[in-house]
């Protein structure tokens, strides 16, 4: 069954314990969702699929089964003010080329990842306070992309973002702190198939026709925006806040190129940034990383890394230790608490003569 429901401000329609999704839309439909309550659906609390759109306007969507807000297959809404909690799986989940705008709402307390993007979903998901999650804040799984921009993304019990190497995410002007594991971690594991909640999606049907609805939006503005975004060719995290997480501020175990600038990688409880394993260059530039508990930047032997124009300072073991191979220039390396620039074992690192580092006993090199 295809619905659609719409009610004035201040009025307030509830739909507890649904089969299937609270709302559905599809097949171009566009209406307004308002100040609804759409809580305990034994799937999604609503369904965009099939070139659907709509306004999803200050509603309370909690303690569904899946998805509180489900995009795919074109689906393309405006979701803004919602309140989205306490659901058994993820927040909002774009799959299949799902797009639309998430703005301004509050994505708390889910099972799954606050908002959770992949298979060629690419929304825009701006300034919303993503918190307090049971796994992680964001996830940008396999094939996802997305533009992630001036979120508040804080006390999840994963990460606060999460990439997989595959995807092509955009991610720049976040506060990403105080969540349990890493601030931002790039993994290169391919996802499995039992990795999304089992049923999301698979018995949608595109043999029934959506009512017609024709309200008033701004969606061709919305859409005129979304088209404009500049593509990318490399996964980028540029202009971030991401402190005082419960390991590294940026973990990166990836198989794919990596662009890190402009961030301020501030007192993490490990490494600032941390390269573990990069088949192809992570380009590490214009970066200040402090304040980190176990150093500043740690690359390790199976790692590609350029680091030219960071300021590294005030961490609590090395400036920056390396096993692995790149490029080290232009970079400010001063008041660590071990060495500014540590080269060990087989490291193949070419150190540039511009910026700063402290002499004596805060430069060593090994190798």
């Amino acid at each position: 069954m295809t619905f659609t429901t719409a009610k004035p401000p201040g009025c307030s329609t509830t739909t507890p314990s649904n089969g299937e999704a609270g709302v559905d839309i599809r097949k171009g439909a566009n209406p307004l969702i308002l100040c609804n309550q759409i809580h305990s659906g034994l799937r999604s609390g609503i369904v965009v699929l099939g070139n659907g759109k709509g306004v999803i306007r200050s509603n309370q969507i909690y303690g569904n089964r899946e998805a509180g807000v489900y995009i795919l297959y074109n689906g393309h809404p405006v979701g803004s003010g919602n309140h989205i909690f306490q659901g058994l799986a993820a927040g909002v989940a774009v799959n299949e080329n799902g797009r639309g705008q998430i703005i301004e709402n509050v994505i708390r307390e889910n099972q799954w990842g606050g908002v959770d993007i992949r298979r060629g979903g690419d929304p825009v998901l701006r300034s919303n306070l993503i918190c307090c999650g049971y796994s992680d804040g964001v996830v940008v799984g396999e094939r996802g992309k997305g533009l992630i921009e001036g979120n508040t993304i804080y006390g999840n019990k994963g990460c606060g973002v999460w990439i997989m190497a595959s995807s092509l995410p955009h991610v720049t002007n976040n506060r990403i702190g105080h969540n349990s594991i890493y601030g931002v971690a790039v993994f290169c594991r391919k996802d499995e198939a039992d990795d999304y909640p089992a049923g999301q999606g698979g018995h949608e049907s595109f043999g029934e026709e959506g009512e017609a609805a024709a309200w008033e939006s701004d969606l061709e503005s919305e859409d005129e925006r979304f088209a404009s975004r500049r593509p990318l060719s490399v996964a980028l995290v540029e202009s971030n806040s991401i402190s005082h997480n419960g390991a590294a501020g940026l973990y990166v175990k990836s198989s794919e190129a990596l662009n890190v600038i402009g961030n301020a990688i501030h007192a993490n409880r490990e490494a600032g940034v941390a390269v573990l394993q990069s088949g192809q260059l992570t380009r590490i530039a214009n970066n200040s990383i402090s304040c980190n508990s176990r150093g500043g930047v740690l690359v390790e032997s199976a790692a590609r890394v350029e680091l030219r124009g960071n300021g590294i300072y005030d961490n609590r073991s090395h400036g920056i230790a390396s096993k692995g191979d790149g490029l080290v220039v232009e970079n400010d390396i001063l008041g660590n608490r071990g060495c500014g620039l540590r080269l060990l074992q087989a490291a193949d690192m070419k150190v540039g003569v511009q910026g700063h580092a402290e002499p004596g006993a805060q430069r060593e090199v090994r190798g």
